[in-house]
């Protein structure tokens, strides 16, 4: 109450915020013609342009890159520091360069080979729009002279350096069968070029890390620029091993976005069969069988060289099939009176999906190179979790002891070389979906009343959530039997058309 009244405040604050004025500019233009060279063969060419300009911000509050060799001394007899932002201004608004360069030439092509088949194909080149956001670091802040400091750490930089795109292309062919029926079977793929990566740019070294190992967070060294980094968290007079023998150690963390030298592979072969309105009957069945890969990520970002990429799964499930039909149903439909109108005519309507599921990843441990799949495998134990604890020199999560060891928990700092395993025995656990429909339309001289019922998940199948992942939690391999999709749903509709 004192200080209250002699008004000494215990807090005080500035804050200024900034507010982005950005903008961007995204132009198209393309050109296609369809070319008829034989009554069998017709060709269609096209070409498309495209420029997405840099985000820029009308009052240049934003960054514009990082230079690494930025020299600064921040006392007499203190080391020299590296590394700078780069801050927008008049004459460098921009964070990167201009690309006109997008060009996306088109190529497609149907050949008729006889009465009831065709064949059928193309590829293009595509771009994919960025917008990628240069951080506002420095533009916004809080000052509080009296309590705390804040944290000296970098939001993401955005460095891109090419538009991503994609070479596409598919082949086909199209064959009429009997019972006014079409199957379709097509190859599709996509080969993904200048996909955006990200890298820590304030790392120790791989000879560092292995030679300090745990000392790097357990040990405290002298700070040379205590006092010197005031309103940030390494202003103290210690800081850690670590943090000394970064690069840039003024920094908590400095990390490139977006630099575009990522890929990725996708294929997929794709059947068709579409049986067409015939004896009130129509069926439509889909399936694909695909497969892809990424090359886009660090397994030690930092300590791993420009584009040391690893390669992983791209997510794409092994196989999607679905099943839609329709079925008038022909009963009563040769009556009259009463029966007819209220029996006859009904539709029956279904839809049926069937999906391998995608790959689950284990966290906290490292593969030892087994197939962690079992047979007759359960909700209680979904795969092979048996794992050697190398902290504490014991198996755990085994289901017996003739269970081969599929997994290790390393110690700290323990430096991965190769990455695990993507095993296509783990994944994602997707039964057999089902909605089916029934409805009847009844008709007047001036009204029409169409009547539905609708029932999602018809059969009340549940899908539970994903097993427990993390190798160092007693429940691994485990899956909670929580329902994660939505139980029986059946709805009813009326529509009255005059």
């Amino acid at each position: 109450m004192a200080s209250f009244l002699l008004g000494y405040p215990s807090v005080v604050s500035s804050t200024y915020n900034n507010f982005p004025a950005q903008g961007q500019r995204y132009y198209g233009a393309f050109v296609q013609d369809d070319w008829r060279i034989t009554r069998r063969l017709t060709l269609n060419l096209g070409v498309r342009w495209e420029y997405e300009s840099p985000i820029s911000d009308r009052f240049n509050h934003q960054l514009v890159g990082f230079d690494a060799s930025t020299a600064t001394t921040l006392a007499p007899g203190v080391p020299q520091l590296k590394g700078g932002l780069l801050f927008a201004d008049p004459s460098h608004r921009l964070a990167y360069k201009r690309d006109f360069n997008n060009f996306g030439p088109r190529l497609g092509y149907a050949y008729q080979v006889g009465s009831k088949l065709v064949v059928r194909g193309g590829w293009a080149i595509t771009y994919d729009p960025t917008a990628d956001v240069s951080p506002t670091t420095g533009f916004s802040i809080t000052t509080s002279p009296s309590t705390s400091v804040a944290d000296a750490g970098i939001v993401p930089l955005t460095t891109p350096g090419a538009v991503p795109y994609s070479h596409t292309f598919s082949t086909g062919i199209q064959y009429q069968l009997p019972f006014r029926s079409v199957l379709q079977v097509s190859y599709n793929g996509r080969r993904a070029r200048n996909l955006a990566t990200g890298r820590n740019l304030d790392s120790v070294t791989y000879e560092q890390y292995l030679s300090n190992g745990a000392n790097l967070t357990g040990t405290q060294v002298a700070n040379p620029y205590a006092g010197l980094l005031p309103g940030t968290s390494l202003n103290g007079a210690r800081m850690t091993l670590q943090q000394s023998l970064l690069p840039y150690p003024q920094f908590t963390g400095v990390t490139e976005n977006a630099r575009s030298i990522g890929v990725s592979r996708y294929d997929s072969a794709q059947i068709q069969l579409e049986k067409r309105l015939s004896g009130g009957l129509t069926v439509l069945f889909t399936g694909t069988f695909q497969n892809g890969a990424t090359h886009s990520t660090y397994l030690n970002s930092g300590l791993d060289a420009i584009g040391q990429f690893i390669t992983r799964d791209s997510g794409a499930e092994p196989f999607l099939i679905n099943l839609n039909s329709t079925y008038s149903l022909p009963f009563f439909n040769h009556t009259k009176g009463l029966t007819k109108t209220l029996l006859g005519g009904w539709r029956i309507a279904g839809f049926a999906q069937w999906r391998s599921g995608t790959i689950l990843d284990v966290t906290g441990a490292t593969s030892t190179g087994i197939d962690p799949g079992i047979d007759n495998a359960a909700y209680t134990h979904r795969f092979n979790t048996c794992t050697f604890n190398n902290n504490t020199s014991t198996r755990q999560n085994c289901a017996s002891t003739a269970e081969p060891v599929a997994w290790i928990v390393q110690k700290p700092f323990t430096l991965l070389t190769v990455p695990n395993p993507q095993w296509g025995s783990v994944r994602v656990r997707n039964p057999l979906s089902t909605d089916l429909s029934l409805s009847k339309t009844f008709k007047t001289e001036r009204l029409n009343v169409d009547l539905r019922a609708d029932a999602s998940n018809a059969f009340n199948t549940p899908r539970f959530g994903n097993p427990t992942m993390s190798a160092t939690s007693s429940l691994f391999g485990v899956t909670t039997l929580t329902q994660a999709n939505m139980p029986r749903s059946v709805q009813l509709g009326l529509k009255l058309t005059f």
